[in-house]
């Protein structure tokens, strides 16, 4: 869906990007800004709208080797 293709599930072209999670007006979600492989990652959500599925990415990569 990251990319405009359909959902995967349903085949719904109806896709919503979350660019920053937060709950309950606090800071963002633990996983939002976590220690991934000794570095930072920030996360990033497309959500389906018509079945709720949802595809999560590391927004910074490059940033990564394992």
């Amino acid at each position: 869906m990251k990319t405009g293709s359909p959902c995967p599930k349903c085949k719904g072209a109806n896709h919503a990007h979350v660019e920053k999670i937060v709950t309950f007006g606090r800071e963002p979600l633990a996983f939002y800004n976590v220690n991934f492989l000794g570095k930072k990652a920030k996360f990033e959500a497309f959500v389906c709208k018509g079945c709720g599925y949802t595809e999560l990415y590391v927004r910074n990569p490059d940033n990564f080797s394992v």
